[in-house]
């Protein structure tokens, strides 16, 4: 699969982000019956890719779904990649960091990321991807809910993935973390209520942003 975003966006990383989750989703409505799709499962790769205006502008020839600015093209070999895909950039640049801290609102489906992992942007789209497609399958009412995309120091970050109900995305370690770390959870709203009623605890001595909530991602 294969997540592309504008190498200048007009939107925030958030909502960036957001839409990467949206655009997964609605990709897999609709491929999820094609054959190419049920292959692909087994071993879920994706890929986030970024380009100019013009670039962006040819992947759009392609089958696909789109988000805002955030387009998602259905799995396929990499030998059948188009031209139009192989030209584009993968996304990596600087780690997300945190923004504006926000307690969780036990109203919305939460897809939460590890800050000490430090990953970059397109690291971070596709691991949401890979939470999204996880929680669809496993609760699809909370996966088509309204939703919040955040992030957590690690001790609130592991605290939030051992919750009930919450679907784990365990990376393979292919690129930027070690075989089997952690990288995203997705929350239904009954598996946010326990965190935000038992508070958040600081995960560093001294000041720590994560304390009273979770972080935008910036």
């Amino acid at each position: 699969m294969y997540i592309v975003v504008p190498r200048r966006p007009e939107g925030s990383r958030e909502e960036l982000l957001a839409g990467a989750v949206r655009a997964v989703l609605a990709a897999a409505d609709e491929f999820g019956e094609t054959e190419a799709w049920a292959a692909w499962r087994p071993r879920p790769r994706k890929v986030c890719l970024r380009g100019r205006p013009a670039e962006v502008d040819r992947v759009r020839a392609l089958a696909h779904v789109a988000v805002g600015e955030v387009l998602c093209l259905p799995p396929r070999r990499r030998s059948e990649v188009e031209p139009e895909l192989a030209r584009l950039q993968a996304h990596t640049g600087e780690p997300l960091a945190a923004g504006e801290t926000v307690p969780p609102d036990p109203e919305r489906t939460l897809f939460l990321l590890d800050a000490d992992l430090g990953m970059t942007f397109g690291k971070t789209a596709a691991q949401l991807g890979h939470a999204a497609l996880a929680l669809r399958d496993r609760d699809p009412r909370a996966a088509a809910a309204p939703f919040d995309v955040r992030l957590a120091g690690h001790d609130v970050f592991t605290r939030a993935s051992e919750l009930p109900g919450v679907a784990r995305v365990e990376d393979a370690g292919i690129t930027e973390v070690a075989p089997g770390t952690v990288t995203a959870v997705a929350l239904p709203p009954k598996g946010v209520r326990p965190l935000s009623e038992r508070g958040l605890t600081p995960f560093r001595k001294g000041s720590d942003p994560f304390s009273h909530g979770l972080a935008r991602p910036v």
